[in-house]
């Protein structure tokens, strides 16, 4: 090894500040007058800086690395042979402190887009909470409007229904206004057979009108709707049809009163 190759492998220990006090005198020596290891040296400290600034301050690394590196490069410096080919020792070391950090910040990286993903998620199970509240709460205010415009309608008026042979303790009321619509209420109502609905009836002159469809929650009932127009009905019934309700009266009736 010449001894311009002896001086040139100080660069790397004379860049991080780890040469000898001789090595250095030595090193600046030689720097005086060649422009070659001048270059080599201001590309070392270049990549030196770059790695700095690419470096996120979470992903500083251990403690014992740049020794490490350094004794490393020491070894490869003492024991490189004559006219052996190979890349520069800190261009090695470059590498292994890129390799660290760049890993140290791509899990960094990969935890926040996790806990990001799962924050995501969150709000959209509060969102769809939240519209499933809101929806339902519009359809309550909506049947509290139309509830309230029956009661206090001047032409409506209270129709108590008694229960019948098939449900002797069940009993009923209905709130009817031609021009707001119909409350109907009720208790103790038998459970449903699968498949089969309650539905409630005007008795008219020409034919039943089925007003609306009920189903009880624990035999209670109390639901709203509005009313076919022109009809005058003399009594309301509630029968069982199959579900979907049934365009006439088809089974026994289980709640009946008259005007």
């Amino acid at each position: 090894m010449s001894d311009h190759d002896a001086l040139r492998s100080l660069a790397g220990a004379y860049a991080l500040g780890v040469a000898s006090e001789a090595e250095r005198r030595e090193f600046d020596a030689h720097l005086a007058t060649c422009e070659e290891c001048r270059h080599e040296l201001a590309e070392i400290r270049r990549v030196n800086e770059a790695l700095a600034m690419a470096t996120p301050a979470a992903a500083a690394p251990p403690a014992d690395l740049r020794r490490r590196i350094v004794e490393a490069a020491n070894r490869d410096r003492q024991s490189r042979a004559p006219g052996r080919s190979v890349l520069p020792w800190w261009i090695a070391a470059a590498a292994s402190i890129a390799a660290v950090f760049l890993g140290a910040q791509w899990w960094s990286v990969s935890w926040e887009l996790s806990d990001l993903r799962a924050e995501l998620a969150s709000t959209r199970e509060r969102l769809t909470i939240a519209e499933s509240l809101r929806a339902s709460a519009e359809r309550t205010a909506t049947e509290n409007t139309s509830r309230l415009a029956v009661l206090t309608a001047a032409d409506s008026i209270t129709i108590p229904l008694a229960g019948q042979p098939p449900s002797p303790n069940a009993t009923g009321r209905v709130v009817w206004s031609p021009t707001r619509g119909v409350i109907f209420s009720a208790a103790n109502l038998p459970p449903l057979p699968a498949g089969r609905v309650y539905q409630l009836w005007a008795v008219t002159a020409p034919a039943p009108v089925g007003l609306m469809l009920v189903t009880p929650a624990a035999g209670q009932a109390d639901q709203v709707a509005t009313v076919p127009p022109a009809i005058a009905p003399t009594a309301f019934a509630l029968t069982i049809e199959p579900e979907g309700g049934s365009p006439g009266p088809t089974g026994p009736m289980y709640l009946v009163g008259s005007r």
